[in-house]
């Protein structure tokens, strides 16, 4: 007699996501749920090319500690931190040139999120990127 799979490794366990995809949380401050999610791949690959450009570094706090996540910058501007506090500079401190450019997947997203959270006149200018280590290994993520 042949052996039957068990019913339940036929099913599909994926189920749909029925919470709203934007949430106000207070005025001023909203989720935007799973809004880059379509452009995931894209984020990804842009990232790694930042990487090149302005590899991820973990920096050391005022207080003389390393940051867990390691962190790198693009746009006009990029967020450092060293003994002497934290703080913005035009250029990356390890490589002493600018940051890259933002790139336009960067630009789109982050001016089409704030139009979609109601802020209708928002132009990026900086993005903050932090690799975290997480479950599945480092997972960057841009702010």
């Amino acid at each position: 007699m042949p052996k039957r799979t068990p019913p339940s490794a036929q099913m599909s366990l994926s189920l749909q996501d029925t919470r709203p995809p934007r949430v106000t949380l207070s005025p001023g401050a909203v989720v935007l749920r799973g809004y880059a999610l379509p452009q995931a791949e894209a984020l990804v690959a842009t990232i790694h090319t930042l990487a090149a450009l302005a590899p991820f570094r973990s920096m050391q706090t005022p207080g003389g500690g390393t940051m867990s996540a390691a962190l790198t910058s693009c746009g006009a501007l990029g967020w450092v931190t060293d003994h002497t506090g934290y703080h913005y500079t035009h250029t990356n401190p390890f490589t002493q040139q600018p940051w890259p450019a933002l790139p336009e997947l960067f630009l789109h997203l982050a001016t089409t999120a704030a139009q979609a959270a109601g802020f209708k006149n928002f132009t990026p200018n900086a993005c903050l990127i932090n690799r975290c280590s997480g479950p599945h290994g480092l997972e960057p993520t841009a702010i």
